[in-house]
C-alpha cells in the first residue's frame, strides 16, 4: 500500500481481516512497526486502527503490518505487508491518490483501508 501525505498530515488506517472466502474474520492482534524513515505511528485503542503520522521532511517512511487471526500467537499470522508513506509538497500531492488496499496470505485476506486524512 502506498499513501501520499504532506508533512502536516496524518492518516487513519483500519485493518479489515477476511477469511479466504471473503467473510469477516476476527483480528486477535495487530502489530505495526516502522522499518525506515522519519514518520511516526499511533495505535488506536480499538486494536484495528492506527494513525500514520508524516515526518517533517519530504521523504518516505516504510511501515510493516502483521496481525494474528487466532488467539494463539503465531498460529494464524496475517501478513506481513508494508505501507510506504510518501511525504511531499502540497503541490505534488494534488496529482497523487492517497488510498491503497489489501494483502493476501495463505489463510485469507487482511484488507487495509484509509479512513481519513487529517492535519496533525
Amino acid at each position: 500500500m502506498d499513501i501520499s501525505l504532506t508533512n502536516e498530515q496524518r492518516v487513519l488506517v483500519t485493518v479489515h481481516p477476511l477469511t479466504a472466502r471473503g467473510n469477516p474474520a476476527t483480528l486477535f492482534g495487530l502489530n505495526v512497526s516502522i522499518i525506515s524513515g522519519e514518520g511516526d505511528l499511533l495505535i488506536q485503542p480499538d486494536g484495528r486502527s492506527f494513525y500514520l503520522i508524516s515526518g517533517p521532511n519530504e521523504a518516505d517512511t516504510v511501515y510493516q503490518v502483521t496481525g494474528e487471526g487466532d488467539p494463539t500467537p503465531g498460529k494464524d499470522r496475517l501478513g506481513p505487508d508494508t505501507i510506504t508513506m510518501h511525504v511531499m509538497a502540497t503541490v505534488q500531492l494534488a496529482d497523487r491518490p492517497v488510498v491503497g488496499y489489501s494483502f493476501l496470505n495463505r489463510h485469507g485476506v487482511m484488507g487495509m483501508a484509509v479512513d481519513r486524512v487529517e492535519h496533525k
